[in-house]
């Protein structure tokens, strides 16, 4: 008697509660309320359709930001020595990379990377369009020794993926000075890609030929 009783009053007060919300709210909690008991259905009964994998890959198909991390390591200089008959000169080059392909990312995530690169990305198997402001000291004033190169170049991993060790090929030409000068290189990396050394070859250089760089890439 007491059960009845109290399943009574319960009945009674949940269809006041729901008179009460209905004037409140109206129509708009009705559709909603539909919605939701429709979408709970569906997930108890397991008829709701699961996400694809290129959907469940699609957030990560995205390109990473610049950042002030990125900014800061890329006014890091890489040094080097243009060396030959003539003597030796300083060099000092940064880098940016507007363009990277790589052949070596799993499926879902983009291959392209805009001026910000991850250096295994990079090493792992990659081919890039970089343009590289440089410092060489050979002019006498302080604006002609400022240039800049612009080159391509193909990365290749040798040694786990590319973590331990990776090599390159490229060309360049570099303006300087009211100059322009081709040059052909290769490279070797480490450490993820981070730490390389790089050997340019310049045959329109006279007396300068040969740059040798260490190269630090952290993006």
């Amino acid at each position: 008697m007491r059960i009845a009783l109290g399943q009574s009053t319960l009945l009674a007060v949940g269809q006041r509660l729901a008179e009460g919300f209905r004037a409140m709210t109206g129509r708009r909690l009705t559709r909603l309320a539909t919605a939701l008991a429709a979408s709970l259905f569906l997930l108890g009964t397991g008829e709701a359709r699961a996400a694809s994998p290129a959907e469940e890959l699609q957030p990560a198909n995205v390109l990473p930001p610049p950042t002030l991390g990125w900014a800061a390591a890329s006014l890091i200089p890489s040094p080097g020595v243009l060396m030959g008959e003539e003597g030796s000169a300083i060099d000092l080059r940064w880098q940016l990379t507007p363009f990277l392909y790589s052949f070596a990312l799993r499926e879902g995530i983009t291959p392209v990377r805009l001026f910000v690169v991850e250096p295994l990305v990079r090493v792992s198997g990659s081919i890039e369009l970089y343009v590289s402001p440089e410092y060489l000291s050979l002019a006498e004033d302080v604006e002609g020794r400022f240039g800049a190169r612009f080159g391509v170049r193909a990365y290749a991993p040798l040694y786990h993926g590319g973590e331990y060790l990776a090599a390159s090929i490229g060309s360049s030409f570099l303006y300087m000075d009211g100059r322009g000068s081709a040059a052909i290189e290769a490279g070797v990396y480490v450490f993820y890609g981070l730490v390389g050394a790089q050997i340019a070859y310049s045959p329109t250089l006279a007396g300068r030929s040969v740059l040798s760089t260490l190269s630090l890439r952290y993006f």
